[in-house]
């Protein structure tokens, strides 16, 4: 299972990425919306994209939006993560297709919680 992990900051993409690994989870980390849709049309499929609200040049609404418009990402599950507690802001991620919202500073198992509402679980894969 491999998650992709789109945030601007390499210190929260590399706290993301350790979450995962403790969770039995690989993962593809890239910094931009670029990155992300360019990863995404030349490796396989993620189990999950986890994205950072606030990104170089764009913000991950735009990229969230993109996804799901487009009809191969359009389900993909999606976590948007931020450290911003604001109740409008999730409303509007939730709005645009974010499967879950996951809050910052987390630990591994506050992910392992969400993937699992989402439908993601890390230990169903490896007896698959």
């Amino acid at each position: 299972m491999k998650a992709l992990v789109v945030d601007g900051s390499e210190a929260e993409r590399v706290a993301l990425a350790g979450h995962l690994g403790k969770l039995g989870i690989e993962s593809a980390m890239v910094a931009t919306e670029g990155e992300a849709w360019a990863w995404l049309e030349e490796d396989e499929a993620p189990a999950v994209v986890l994205l950072a609200w606030n990104l170089p040049g764009s913000e991950g609404l735009a990229l969230l939006r993109r996804l799901r418009a487009d009809v191969r990402w359009a389900r993909l599950p999606v976590v948007m993560v931020t450290a911003v507690d604001d109740l409008p802001g999730v409303e509007q991620a939730l709005e645009a297709g974010a499967s879950e919202y996951l809050m910052q500073p987390s630990d591994a198992q506050a992910l392992l919680g969400k993937l699992l509402l989402i439908g993601v679980d890390p230990e169903a894969r490896k007896a698959a």
